[in-house]
């Protein structure tokens, strides 16, 4: 592409989404390759500055990288009544309920969410407290193992697989949930994040990649250390002792796909002035 783009005499702006900044890296051969394409870049749009921070680690040039989140459909993605959610998916009103979406992989550590939820539930127990109940929105090939973790556990009754939704009912679930949940080892910045906050759900997430970029405030959810499970459950509990969804003005204003079109358009446009595309065969 770098080849291609510099016989056209056109600028090559690289995109860096995750995977290929965390685990590539690690190898000599392609860190080698990924800093030499950057070299011949006019930009880099990482979608967290954890990965811009990563690739600046490596040797990239500081200059070059640029950090641009996905954007959210707020059409779809946006505050709605609890009540009326809960009531339209069947879940009881003074439910407790934590909603995991993402695929189950064990990148993602879903197993950590099932062993949070058993120690949560064990605390609720003790305090006269009805147990707490965990949709999980997402298919992948950890799903076998997680329903025997659950039925190992006595959860089976408390977890509900859901498979894959539409955004829409997504939308629905991050509406009718109390917090969202995310135990992942790493992340580049998961856009689910993103779609929590437009619907004004918390999030407790494990402390990874660029997640605290955004949840940085308490009113915006908690962190804590991947692999914490003692942790996990005490951020949860706090955050469903709180009971409180974010306020609408602690939610950021540049979510939509119409900021991220924004911020691109400011990477992309000094390097478009002037410039008239030409097929370089003549």
């Amino acid at each position: 592409m770098a080849s291609l783009c510099q016989r056209a005499d056109l600028p090559l702006v690289l995109i860096t989404q995750g995977t290929d900044t965390h685990q590539y890296l690690n190898s000599p051969l392609r860190r080698g390759k990924i800093l030499k394409a950057i070299s011949r870049s006019a930009a880099v749009i990482c979608r967290s500055g954890d990965l811009g921070r990563r690739l600046r680690e490596a040797g990239a040039p500081p200059e070059k990288l640029r950090t641009v989140y996905n954007g959210v459909d707020l059409d779809i993605f946006q505050r709605r009544d609890r009540s009326a959610a809960r009531a339209a998916l069947g879940i009881a009103p003074d439910d407790a309920v934590l909603l995991f979406v993402g695929n189950l992989l064990p990148v993602k550590n879903p197993g950590m969410l099932v062993a949070a939820l058993h120690q949560l539930n064990q605390a609720r127990a003790i305090r006269g407290l009805r147990g707490a109940i965990l949709n999980i929105i997402g298919t992948g090939p950890m799903e076998r193992q997680l329903r025997h973790q659950a039925e190992t556990l006595g959860l089976d009754g408390s977890i509900h697989f859901l498979g894959r939704q539409a955004p829409a009912d997504v939308s629905q679930h991050m509406n009718a949930a109390d917090v969202l949940c995310l135990a992942s080892w790493n992340e580049g910045f998961p856009n689910v994040v993103l779609e929590a906050m437009a619907c004004g759900l918390p999030v407790v997430s494990t402390d990874v990649g660029g997640i605290r970029e955004r949840i940085d405030r308490p009113t915006r959810g908690l962190l804590v250390p991947a692999g914490e499970v003692p942790d996990f459950v005490a951020a949860l509990n706090a955050t469903l002792e709180r009971g409180e969804r974010v306020p609408q003005t602690e939610i950021p204003g540049d979510l939509s796909w119409a900021a991220a079109a924004s911020a691109y358009a400011d990477v992309l446009s000094p390097f478009g002035e002037g410039r008239k595309c030409h097929d370089p065969r003549g």
